[in-house]
């Protein structure tokens, strides 16, 4: 039977992991070991968790201060002792038969460095997320993947890990990840069911990189330009998360921020109806105190 590391970054999620755990525990492939990474929490309860999980294949790590999932998954499969590594967030869970039925696909053909099942989203939302076939090139444009994979420990090497720039604390170490993947030429597989569950929360760390989306594009595409600009526009690229900050800052009623981040956007990649809508909505903000939705815009 073929060993797997899981790797299971964790930031103040203590609330969650049980339900982690014993989705780990429930695995009907049971060679595994499991690897759990405290993140810096500031809410207690990584040692009352430890205590608790007394089986010998699970593993407790922690970092001093926060670094971010990038890194904390990074500590997480460095650790590993095994050649396949399935990444699993603290506050997620795996179905009984993930490893049962991805694993024996991987191991099939030595090319395959990834796959990933839908995921089945629970909580603040409920629905199954089902992933799209795309081509290579196209992961310079969206994010197409996500971080929750089971993949070689391998493709993990041949890429550096994930990067551990702050500006990515936020998210979008994954997105990063797969343009590194991608510019390594590596292969990957959608299995069609949802195996991986998705908790869904009303603020989360999803929520939460809008604000800085921008930000993280500047480092996306300083670490992949050519990658980028072969396969999207520079402009198109840096302008799409300066609008989507600058939205992020509207609702926020961070109203001369959000005007900047939409005339940087503006210079980058014009939308005039979106900057007229943003302006808008900042007016009336500051009129009413209140901020409006969001229009769609046509640009990401």
């Amino acid at each position: 039977m073929t060993s797997v590391s899981i790797a299971i970054p964790s930031h103040n999620h203590w609330a969650f992991l049980d339900e982690c755990l014993a989705s780990v525990l429930a695995q009907t492939h049971a060679d595994w070991e499991a690897i759990v990474v405290d993140d810096g929490s500031t809410a207690p309860g990584f040692e009352a968790a430890r205590a608790r999980w007394s089986d010998p294949r699970i593993r407790w790590l922690s970092h001093e201060k926060s670094r971010g999932p990038g890194p904390a998954r990074n500590t997480a499969i460095r650790a590993a002792r095994h050649p396949y590594i399935a990444v699993l967030d603290s506050d997620d869970m795996l179905a009984p038969d993930y490893l049962s039925t991805l694993l024996p696909r991987l191991e099939a053909d030595p090319q395959l460095d990834c796959i990933y099942p839908h995921f089945e989203f629970f909580g603040h939302e409920n629905r199954v997320r089902a992933f799209h076939d795309f081509a290579l090139g196209e992961l310079a444009q969206w994010q197409h993947m996500p971080a929750q994979v089971l993949m070689r420990k391998s493709l993990w090497e041949r890429i550096g890990g994930f990067c551990e720039d702050p500006a990515l604390r936020a998210g979008n170490e994954d997105w990063d990840f797969w343009i590194g993947a991608a510019e390594a030429g590596f292969r990957w597989e959608q299995y069609p069911e949802p195996l991986y569950r998705y908790r869904t929360q009303k603020t989360s760390l999803t929520t939460k990189l809008r604000a800085v989306d921008h930000l993280t594009r500047e480092v996306i595409y300083r670490r992949h330009s050519a990658f980028i600009d072969r396969h999207f526009s520079r402009r198109e690229f840096l302008g799409t998360g300066y609008w989507r900050s600058a939205d992020a800052a509207c609702v926020n009623h961070l109203r001369l921020r959000s005007l900047w981040l939409a005339a940087r956007a503006m210079c980058l990649w014009p939308d005039a109806p979106r900057a007229r809508d943003l302006v808008r909505r900042n007016l009336t903000s500051f009129r009413t105190g209140a901020s409006l939705p969001q229009i769609t815009p046509a640009h990401g």
